[in-house]
């Protein structure tokens, strides 16, 4: 062969193993970039997974593990790359992504795991709202609030949709319902253990007190209904109650009855309060009899003589509109009238209804029932009781003007 054509062979056999190595290169750079390109949608799943998981509430101490992990897994880097075929990168490569791809299905079972245990959580919630409901009815505790709260927590804790934030929120408003009911149920035993203990574990005792509560409700229903029109309820409710004491085997369940009956008796104690005037005169025609309430209570009575059958007088609510001392009063009978009179000073006058008022009367010496149908002396001529005014003695008299100001509401009855 000659010179010539041995130096051509050669400059081919370098080109071609020149193109030779050019090509394989190209296809290295490119099979690492395909590689990478794995990687990296490896990592974003896996980052994805782990955004998610935090997102619905994975907590982060069943996430640290799968965190160390990922740290680990970004911590290592490819290896030198070689100029020739580099298997070693592409090992790597192939490596990390399945990393990468374990890590996503690593935290796919830390969201499996989390929520069930939030479902478990919230499920015991359920069950301990459940048994509180239960202690709280038998010591006659309103649970509504209690059942509304139970049905929503078993409602969350039985779909499957539900995340571990969810579910967690949820066993914590369980949980509060069951304390509130719970701390209710406590204080109420105690209270009930108190008032049995209060009668030395009496059950007559303790009916005689329901009994006393049941007629001071009834009382000041009486008195408000001279003033007012309270709803029958009320009393039918404090019967009610008072039935149910006198119904139990036994002093402590009486007396979480009795708890029942005061709640009515404050009941008809707030309307009392509300709508009975701050004082107040109770005349009765029939009891020929005055009473005078501050704050629902009585603080004085008196007999009284009212007008009689010729001049009755008027039934109905009042106010005292004056208050004179001393007073004459003079008859608007012209002499001749069988109801005429001479000039009658008095020392306290406190008119209410145009001409009737409450006043003392000298004259008269007896009071109280029947006065009103007993002839009263006008000077020489009779008439019973008086001309419509309520006749006081005269302790009793000071006393009113004393204590009534202007404005005080009077009831004839």
């Amino acid at each position: 062969m000659s010179k010539r054509v041995a130096l051509r062979v050669a400059i081919a056999l370098v080109v071609l193993l020149l193109a030779t190595f050019s090509t394989a290169r190209a296809r290295q750079v490119w099979s690492e970039r395909q590689a990478q390109s794995r990687v990296d949608a490896a990592r974003a799943g896996a980052l994805d997974e782990l955004h998610y998981s935090v997102g619905i509430g994975v907590l982060n101490t069943e996430l640290a593990a799968s965190r160390s992990r990922l740290r680990q897994i970004e911590g290592s880097g490819p290896p030198a790359s070689s100029p020739l075929w580099d298997t070693e990168t592409q090992a790597f490569y192939s490596n990390q992504a399945g990393r990468y791809q374990r890590l996503s299905r690593q935290l796919e079972l830390v969201v499996i795991k989390s929520t069930a245990t939030a479902r478990t959580e919230a499920s015991g919630a359920d069950s301990r709202l459940s048994q509180a409901i239960t202690s709280a009815q038998k010591l006659l505790l309103d649970v509504t609030a209690g059942r509304t709260v139970l049905a929503s927590g078993a409602r969350a804790s039985q779909a499957a949709k539900e995340t571990p934030a969810q579910l967690r929120t949820m066993a914590a408003t369980v949980t509060a319902a069951e304390l509130k009911l719970s701390a209710a149920a406590t204080t109420k035993r105690q209270m009930v253990e108190q008032v049995a203990a209060a009668v030395h574990g009496s059950l007559p005792t303790l009916l005689a007190q329901a009994d006393a509560v049941a007629a001071s409700a009834h009382a000041n229903l009486d008195l408000l209904s001279i003033v007012s029109k309270p709803d029958s309820k009320y009393g039918a409710e404090v019967d009610a109650a008072l039935s149910a004491v006198h119904a139990q085997p036994d002093v402590f369940s009486a007396a979480l009855r009795m708890d029942a009956l005061q709640g009515e008796a404050n009941a008809v104690q707030t309307h009392f309060a509300t709508d009975l005037p701050a004082k107040l005169v109770v005349v009765s025609t029939e009891s020929q009899e005055a009473r005078m309430y501050e704050g629902g209570k009585l603080v004085d009575s008196t007999p009284v003589t009212t007008g009689g059958p010729e001049l009755p007088t008027d039934h109905g609510i009042f106010h005292i509109y004056a208050k004179i001392s001393p007073f004459t009063f003079h008859s608007p009978w012209p002499p001749g009238s069988p109801f005429y009179y001479p000039p009658s000073p008095v020392s306290y006058w406190m008119p209410f209804d145009d001409a009737q008022g409450l006043h003392d009367a000298p004259w008269r010496s007896n009071f109280g029932p029947g006065s009103n149908l007993a002839p009263t002396n006008l000077g020489g001529h009779y008439i019973l009781g008086t001309h419509g005014c309520v006749n006081m003695p005269p302790a009793a008299a000071q006393f009113l003007w004393d204590w009534a100001p202007i404005g005080t509401t009077v009831a004839v009855i």
